[in-house]
């Protein structure tokens, strides 16, 4: 339907509809708003070149983001080796960020203490906690 109407870009707000306009098009420009995990979806190949017809932003770029915060966090505080990661429960893939996580720490020689957090309310006490530790 939407080819049939010739347009010059589409814009799609999701993983649904990035995937089912990936799937109609090759040629036609996809912009992808709020796009989950677009490398590890398929829609680009990486960030620096998607070599695709689909670009645009992403507020979960992949679990690799998370190793990166880790490294960056090491550039600014090069003697850190206990660190502490606010996580929740409800947090879509937890688990896949966690590793990715974890393997940057042994590669930069850390060691990670998560702390989960259940609730706004509860990070007063996951602070309480990471002091004490």
């Amino acid at each position: 339907m939407i080819l049939r109407a010739r347009v010059d870009v589409i814009v799609a707000t999701n993983n649904l509809y990035i995937a089912a306009a990936k799937q109609a098009t090759s040629t036609i420009p996809i912009v992808m708003v709020f796009g989950l995990d677009p490398v590890g979806s398929g829609f680009v190949d990486s960030f620096g070149r998607p070599g695709r017809n689909i670009t645009g932003m992403t507020w979960d770029a992949s679990p690799e983001i998370a190793a990166k915060q880790l490294e960056l966090l090491r550039e600014v505080a090069p003697s850190a080796s206990s660190i502490a990661v606010l996580w929740s429960p409800y947090a879509v893939p937890v688990s896949t960020y966690a590793r990715a996580t974890e393997t940057a720490a042994i590669r930069l020689g850390a060691t990670l203490k998560f702390i989960e957090l259940q609730r706004p309310q509860d990070v007063d006490g996951a602070f309480k906690s990471i002091s004490q530790q």
